[in-house]
């Protein structure tokens, strides 16, 4: 009896946990960091070739050190999610779900990534 009351206390324990992590999640107003999206971060990796050039031509550095940015990342993201998806924030698609979503799956089940992001 102990047995099957602590298996029913698992799993509606588990289902609360599982019903109230996406509600909290979706309750939140997150935005996706658009401004990111718009602009080309180029500081890291021209910083990252000029300490490759500079390691490559030393005989005393044996590193490279470079800093990853908040927007490099966040654009190297959308980099991945976009490349499928070229109509993503392109006014002449405003009314398709192609638009809203980043990336839409294929197939019968279809998912949408509305953004990814990061916060350094």
């Amino acid at each position: 009896m102990k047995k099957v009351l602590l298996i029913i206390g698992i799993i509606l324990t588990s289902l609360i946990i599982l019903i109230s992590i996406p509600l909290i999640m979706f309750s939140k107003n997150y935005k996706v960091p658009e401004e990111q999206y718009k602009v080309e971060e180029t500081y890291f990796m021209k910083h990252f070739d000029n300490e490759f050039v500079e390691l490559v031509n030393s005989d005393t550095k044996n590193y490279i050190n470079v800093n990853l940015t908040e927007v490099y990342i966040n654009q190297f993201i959308k980099r991945e999610l976009f490349k499928d998806n070229p109509k993503y924030m392109v006014s002449a698609y405003e009314g398709e779900l192609e638009y809203k979503y980043m990336y839409i799956s294929e197939g019968s089940f279809k998912v949408g990534i509305r953004g990814l992001y990061t916060d350094v």
